[in-house]
């Protein structure tokens, strides 16, 4: 029986990846093309050994990731990469905040609810 793996799913058009968790290649690249809003076959889907040890806990650490060379977005919509925490940057709770200002936003918008 196969066991589950990481994949890194990516498409060229905006450059956006992510890792999926999954037994099978074929399964990896659906779910990643879904989560991509792409097309089965606007995606490229590879193993991610590197990640696989990340399997039970569902997801890799936005650090690891920012780390490893990833970038992600602030709720601003700003791209953080890790040299974005030599001016700032910050992650609360897996989420990643360019700035204090926008981490004090989301946390204005928590309280209000």
């Amino acid at each position: 029986m196969s066991e589950v793996k990481a994949y890194r799913v990516a498409e060229d058009y905006d450059g956006h990846a992510l890792i999926v968790f999954a037994k099978h290649r074929a399964t990896a690249q659906s779910d990643g093309a879904n989560e991509l809003n792409r097309e089965f076959t606007e995606v490229k889907c590879h193993r991610a050994t590197e990640y696989d040890q990340y399997v039970e806990k569902g997801y890799v650490p936005v650090s690891i990731l920012l780390n490893d060379g990833w970038w992600q977005y602030c709720l601003c919509g700003e791209q953080v990469n890790k040299d974005s925490f030599d001016y700032g940057a910050s992650i609360v709770d897996e989420d990643v905040y360019c700035s204090q200002d926008c981490l004090e936003k989301k946390t204005k918008q928590r309280s209000k609810r």
